[in-house]
């Protein structure tokens, strides 16, 4: 049964469903289809989502430009509606590296903020989520 919650806003990449941020055959790229239920890895912060479509496609854009990505790969990226399935916490930074090792480094020692990004102030972590569309 889905939570009777406000929907957050999730960016996945068009095609592939997944996560917007890493590849789909890493542990940390989930794919989010519609109607599914997703539950973020063990050990991590939670599936990240904003409050706001607006401030999902404002880090989109940021995204985009911190990283160097082309039209072409911010042309990929969607924003999803997603239900939490439970009570998440607020997100303020995050690992600045999008690949599988990074990221393990990241969750290794989070204390460490040589790796970190800041978030935008409505970005939220939920154990698990139910994907919408």
């Amino acid at each position: 049964m889905i939570p009777d919650r406000k929907p957050r806003f999730k960016v996945v990449k068009r095609k592939s469903r997944c996560s917007a941020v890493i590849h789909g055959g890493s542990k940390y790229g989930l794919k989010y289809l519609p109607e599914t239920y997703v539950y973020a890895p063990e050990g991590t912060l939670g599936i990240f989502t904003f409050k706001s479509e607006y401030s999902a496609k404002q880090w989109t854009m940021m995204w985009s430009v911190f990283h160097t990505f082309s039209d072409e790969v911010t042309k990929d990226l969607i924003v999803i509606p997603v239900i939490p399935l439970s009570r998440g916490k607020a997100v303020r930074h995050c690992s600045q590296y999008v690949d599988t090792e990074g990221l393990d480094e990241f969750y290794d020692d989070m204390t460490y903020c040589g790796a970190c990004a800041e978030t935008p102030s409505d970005t939220f972590a939920y154990p698990g989520v139910f994907v919408l569309a």
